[in-house]
């Protein structure tokens, strides 16, 4: 547990050492300081051992199957075929399953990284919630997911310059790896939207209806794909009071609140004001993409969905396994939005709040619920 301690000090101190000396974080910095940022959590990820995470035994297990099976032949994997394709290649090159651990992590990672150099305000604390809000301990878990999630980064590019067929190709590869990436389509419809607070509480409305209806939804879906039909009978599908969610929730209500506040007000302002926001928004939104949509509004509709996503958890708990593909761009959507809170005093009060409520929100977790990503205590493969 110690290890977690300190990096979670580590990356406190990052952030202040980020906004104290004001890097200028040019291609060559950024790259060396997301490298510092991002390398202590690659190397817990990468080279532990397989009783580390509660599905990392899984993994090893059904790649010790699939590593046997014949290249062409049928297969006795109940995970989607890229991921068997992808055990069964490493395998014929002589690799084992925790040198197969590397290689799937380095990737996960090094997308991560990029996306963070790419998108992110600030990597200090774009890395802070990576690890403050357990995807880190989630890339310890649920590994085809986060492979999947790696893969719809790299189309975030292509909602930006409204390419949708290469959009849909990187999401079809990404359901190769879990076939519940396929929500990711949705993120390009929400993205297209002109936000304003009448369309938000359509889209609200559509939240509480999904609740309503959810059984049948997910019956649907189960019918339509062909797979998770074990699920309808499992814990996943039957609430049980789980603190979880509610918590999860009250973080997504929260930011959707922030979201309101710096984004809705400037649709309701007259063509004067607009004009004086834009001139802001050159000091502000410094990496606002030249394509056809902003990307602020691809990070706020992420936010969106992820908010409609937990109040349908309320009905199951497994919709926080499907609002992970959106809620992991609060890396890029949190240093956003703080960006465009305009007075320095508010925002620097504000980014104290976020970062000390996720730090106490990851403390709680990792003392009182270790259980619940089964990274407590940790071994390293190497000394094993």
């Amino acid at each position: 547990m110690g290890i977690y301690v300190i990096l979670s000090f580590y990356y406190l101190m990052s952030i202040i050492v980020e906004s104290t000396f004001k890097l200028k974080l040019k291609k060559k910095n950024s790259e060396i300081w997301i490298f510092v940022l991002i390398l202590p959590l690659f190397f817990i990820a990468a080279f532990r051992e397989i009783n580390v995470g509660n599905d990392t035994i899984i993994y090893y297990k059904s790649y010790e199957i699939i590593s046997q099976e014949d290249f062409f032949g049928k297969t006795n994997s109940v995970f989607e075929i890229g991921y068997i394709l992808l055990v069964k290649v490493i395998s014929r090159l002589g690799f084992d399953y925790h040198a197969f651990q590397v290689i799937i992590t380095f990737f996960i990672y090094y997308v991560f990284s990029t996306t963070i150099k790419k998108y992110s305000m600030s990597p200090a604390i774009s890395i802070l919630i990576f690890f403050s809000m357990n995807m880190f301990f989630d890339t310890m878990n649920i590994t085809r997911t986060y492979l999947a999630i790696s893969i719809l980064f790299l189309s975030l590019k292509y909602i930006e310059e409204r390419k949708p067929f290469k959009f849909s190709f990187y999401v079809i590869i990404a359901s190769l790896f879990h076939t519940s990436a396929l929500v990711f389509f949705t993120l390009y419809l929400f993205a297209q939207i002109k936000w304003s607070y009448k369309n938000l509480i359509e889209i609200l409305t559509l939240a509480v209806i999904v609740t309503l209806f959810f059984d049948h939804i997910v019956s649907l879906f189960v019918s339509m794909t062909g797979r998770y039909s074990d699920y309808l009978s499992s814990q996943y599908f039957i609430f049980e009071d789980n603190i979880a969610v509610y918590i999860s929730l009250l973080i997504n209500t929260i930011f959707l609140i922030l979201g309101l506040l710096t984004k809705l007000p400037q649709d309701d302002i007259n063509f004067s004001q607009k004009n004086h926001i834009n001139e802001n928004k050159k000091i502000f939104d410094q990496k606002i993409s030249s394509g056809l949509i902003e990307r602020s509004n691809i990070w706020f509709a992420a936010m969106v969905i992820t908010f409609v996503i937990s109040v349908a958890g309320l009905n199951s708990t497994i919709m926080g396994r499907v609002g992970i593909y959106f809620s992991v761009l609060y890396i890029i959507f949190i240093p956003d939005i703080l960006t465009k809170i305009r007075e320095i005093k508010i925002r620097s009060l504000v980014a104290v709040i976020i970062i000390l409520g996720l730090l106490l929100y990851f403390y709680v977790i990792l003392l009182f619920r270790p259980n619940w990503y089964g990274v407590v205590p940790y071994n390293w493969f190497l000394y094993s």
